[in-house]
C-alpha cells in the first residue's frame, strides 16, 4: 500500500513529500475494489480495479502532517500506512520554484516569509511574456488558475528582497492536461469557524453528493453541467447547530465560466454561519411580522401577512431569523473593495418576498442623520447586486431603514452611499456599507 502527493501538489524536488500548497490532492494505490479511509480526515474512497485511490482537497497545516491510511478488503481485512505530508511556509530566499496545475485548477504560492536571519522578504514579479491566468494577491499569495487553451510551460522571474540584498528567482509555472474528461466541480464546505462541515448534501440540478469528513466534495457530469447554481444543503445537518441553506451561481464561486472536461476547483472554502434561532420570529402569513434580533440592536426586517413565499412558492409558515456573520467568511467572498461594517444573512434562504419587504440596520458607521443610501440585493438569476430601494439614516443616527422598494428574497442584501456605488455594480468600501 502506498499514499503520496499527486503530482501537480508535490513541489520540486519531487517525490520528497513535501509542497507549499495549502490544499492538496493524494493519490494511492492498494488491492483491487477495496474502502480505503484517510485519517484523521475521514475522508472515504475506494480504490478501482487496478487498485489506485484518490483523495482530492485535503487541508495541509503548516509544517508536518501526519497521516494515516485504512484499507479494508471485502473479507473486512484492515490494513494501513502511515504518512507525513510536509507543507512548507513561504517561498525560500533564492529558490527556484517549479510548479504544476491543472486547468480548472486553483494553485496558491505563498510569497512571504523571512529569511535565515529573521528578515522579512518581499517579492516582486518580472516577466516579458504571456502567463497563465493568475493573480499576486495583496496578501503576498501567488495564485494561479489556468483556462484549458493555456496547457503548456511558463517561465518568469521574481525577485526576492530582504533588508539587505536582492536575489533573482525562476519560476516555471507547467499547466497540464487533465487525464478525466468529465466536466466537475470540487470544494470544501466549512463554518464560520473554518472547521469541515461532513455529511452536508451539495446539488448541481440532478447531480448530488455529501461532503466527507473533511467538507471536501466533488461532483461530475459527461458534458455540461445540468445547472450553474451549487446548492448547499446546511439545513439537512443534525447536531447543536442549527445552518443555512444557501445556492450560489457558480460563476461567482469561481471567478469565471465553468470549464467543460475538466476539474473546476473553488479556491475558497464556501462558509456556513450557525444560525441564531434563539431569536428567530414564527411567521403566520395572516399577520404582519417584525423580525428583530437582541444580538443585534436596530436590525430588524418586516414582513408583510401573506408575501413571504418558500422554496416551493407556498407561504412560509417556519421560523425567520437574522444572524450575523464574520465578513471574511461570508458563504462566498464579497468583492475584493467591498469591507462592510456589518454582515448578516436572514434565513431560511432563497425565499421570495411578494412585497418588497423593508429592513432596517444598525449605523455603525455613524453615518450623519438623514444620510441616504441605495439598497443593494443580489440577484438570483444573475448573481450579481441590483438596485431595489433605498435607505436613510434615522434622525438618532442609530439605525439605517428602508424608506423605498425592500428586500425581494432571503439572500444577501446591502445597503451604500449612491454617490460612491455607480450602476456598473462597483462596490466602494468608502461606504462601509452592511451586507444582508
Amino acid at each position: 500500500m502506498s499514499l503520496n502527493l499527486a503530482a501537480e501538489s508535490d513541489t520540486p524536488p519531487m517525490g520528497d513529500l513535501r509542497t507549499t500548497s495549502s490544499t492538496v490532492t493524494l493519490v494511492g494505490t492498494t488491492e483491487a475494489n477495496t474502502s480505503v479511509k484517510l485519517l484523521p480526515t475521514n475522508a472515504a474512497a475506494t480504490s478501482n480495479s487496478t487498485g489506485g485511490f484518490q483523495f482530492d482537497n485535503v487541508g495541509l497545516a503548516n509544517g508536518t502532517n501526519s497521516l494515516t491510511v485504512e484499507a479494508t478488503d471485502i473479507a473486512g481485512n484492515v490494513g494501513t500506512i502511515a504518512q507525513t505530508i510536509t507543507r512548507d511556509v513561504g517561498n525560500t530566499l533564492g529558490q527556484n520554484l517549479d510548479l504544476t496545475v491543472r486547468p480548472g485548477g486553483y494553485l496558491e504560492v505563498p510569497l512571504t516569509g523571512v529569511d535565515a536571519s529573521g528578515n522579512r522578504v518581499t517579492y516582486r514579479l518580472q516577466s516579458t511574456g504571456n502567463l497563465p491566468t493568475g493573480k499576486l494577491d495583496g496578501n503576498g499569495n501567488l495564485i494561479f488558475t489556468p483556462t484549458p487553451s493555456e496547457i503548456g510551460t511558463y517561465q518568469f522571474g521574481l525577485i526576492a528582497s530582504n533588508d539587505t540584498q536582492e536575489i533573482p528567482q525562476t519560476v516555471t509555472v507547467r499547466v497540464v492536461a487533465d487525464p478525466v474528461s468529465t466536466t466537475r466541480i470540487s470544494g470544501v464546505i466549512q463554518n464560520t469557524a473554518r472547521q469541515p462541515l461532513a455529511g452536508v448534501a451539495i446539488e448541481i440540478g440532478n447531480l448530488r453528493t455529501t461532503t466527507a469528513a473533511d467538507g471536501s466534495f466533488t461532483l461530475a457530469a459527461n458534458g455540461a453541467l445540468p445547472a450553474d447554481t451549487l446548492k448547499v444543503r446546511g439545513e439537512g445537518l443534525e447536531g447543536t447547530e442549527t445552518y443555512p441553506f444557501i445556492a450560489e451561481k457558480l460563476p461567482l464561486l469561481l471567478g469565471r465560466d465553468v470549464f467543460n472536461g475538466v476539474n473546476n476547483v473553488i479556491g475558497r472554502p464556501i462558509y456556513l454561519p450557525p444560525l441564531d434561532m434563539a431569536n428567530a420570529r414564527a411567521i403566520d402569513p395572516t399577520q404582519d411580522a417584525t423580525v428583530t434580533t437582541t444580538a443585534i440592536p436596530n436590525a430588524s426586517v418586516f414582513v408583510k401577512a401573506g408575501t413571504l413565499k418558500d422554496q416551493s412558492g407556498n407561504n412560509f409558515t417556519g421560523q425567520l431569523g437574522i444572524t450575523e456573520v464574520p465578513r471574511e467568511v461570508t458563504p462566498a467572498a464579497l468583492p475584493e473593495n467591498l469591507i462592510p461594517d456589518l454582515v448578516v444573512t436572514i434565513q431560511p434562504g432563497e425565499m421570495v418576498f411578494l412585497q418588497p419587504a423593508p429592513l432596517s440596520l444598525p449605523n455603525r458607521a455613524g453615518y450623519a442623520a438623514g444620510t441616504e443610501m441605495d439598497l443593494w440585493s443580489i440577484n438570483p438569476i444573475t448573481g450579481n447586486f441590483d438596485n431595489v430601494g433605498r435607505g436613510r439614516v434615522s434622525t438618532d443616527g442609530s439605525a439605517i431603514n428602508t424608506i423605498e422598494g425592500g428586500m425581494v428574497g432571503s439572500r444577501r442584501n446591502m445597503t451604500s452611499c449612491p454617490s460612491q456605488l455607480d450602476r456598473s455594480v462597483r462596490l466602494s468600501p468608502h461606504c462601509a456599507p452592511d451586507i444582508l
